[in-house]
């Protein structure tokens, strides 16, 4: 992981992120304890508990690749629910140790070809 970080550090642009052992229901638990207990809170609205969330400092989210759920394609409900409107996902037929570079290729480039309405 250091690695990689390494490597991309002078590169712009696209971010990618990669989260391991991420729970949604555990960031917006969080997210919701932090504001409760914050006695400067005021009331809550989406920017204050995005603010408070563990990956509120992401911009929104333009794809989602869920390895291991072909069969049963879902957004993995809770994931990342705040950054995850108007996001479009992919579901390889495969399991994360086997996704490769050129399965990441792939997704990317479908994912480039695809109308983006936006709900519109």
């Amino acid at each position: 992981m250091n690695k990689a970080i390494a490597d991309t550090a002078h590169r712009t642009g696209c971010e990618l992120t990669i989260l391991i052992d991420y729970s949604g229901n555990r960031e917006r638990t969080a997210a919701v304890h932090s504001i409760l207990t914050d006695t400067e809170s005021t009331v809550p609205t989406e920017q204050l508990l995005r603010s408070r969330s563990w990956t509120g400092h992401l911009p929104e989210l333009d794809l989602i690749i869920r390895t291991g759920a072909w069969t049963d394609p879902h957004n993995s409900a809770g994931f990342m629910s705040l950054l995850a409107d108007e996001t479009q996902f992919s579901f390889p037929e495969l399991l994360w140790p086997e996704f490769k570079g050129e399965h990441l290729a792939n997704i990317v480039d479908d994912f480039h070809a695809r109308e983006r309405r936006h709900g519109k």
